[in-house]
């Protein structure tokens, strides 16, 4: 089972030596315009984790409020798909948060926040109005992987649907 404590001082560049050691752990991020269908796939929750850990704990340590994640081969502890498309993260509003640690529910619905999305070309931007409702985010997809409750969610926005699921291969 993976850990339900996150140590926000940890480095947020933290990789776990399963996740590096596979190449079947990845992020895939497919746009299907034709549909208005955005799908993030995460091949295994192994990946999922270390996605949200990894932005999690870079919102605490550092003043982000704009993030760009290129689909190159591993990106913040994420390796990316061939053919991925790129990933942008933007925080209307920037808070800094003072937690040293955090601990994960399992009833993953406890984390509320706001998310809109939009594509451009092979990009896609996620829109969050403040730091708070990033970091429920990225706590959202930390309860999803740890405790394996769901393994996909929708979320709609503007006529599109996104998608965030991960097989159920689990770690």
């Amino acid at each position: 089972m993976l850990p339900n404590k996150i140590y926000i001082k940890d480095d947020p560049l933290t990789i776990d030596e399963e996740l590096m050691g596979h190449e079947y752990h990845k992020l895939d991020i497919k746009i299907l315009e034709d549909k208005k269908l955005v799908v993030l796939g995460f091949t295994t929750n192994l990946a999922m984790y270390y996605f949200a850990k990894n932005i999690l704990t870079f919102s605490y340590n550092r003043k982000v409020s704009y993030l760009e994640l290129f689909p190159y081969d591993t990106v913040d502890g994420v390796r990316f798909a061939k053919n991925s498309a790129q990933l942008c993260i933007d925080i209307e509003e920037f808070i800094k948060m003072g937690e040293a640690e955090c601990y994960i529910a399992d009833d993953m619905d406890k984390y509320k926040f706001e998310l809109d999305f939009k594509t451009f070309y092979q990009s896609v931007t996620f829109y969050f109005p403040s730091t708070e409702d990033y970091i429920n985010f990225a706590k959202y997809l930390l309860s999803m992987s740890i405790y394996n409750r769901k393994n996909r969610v929708k979320f709609y926005s503007e006529g599109y649907t996104l998608i965030l699921q991960y097989c159920r291969f689990v770690i």
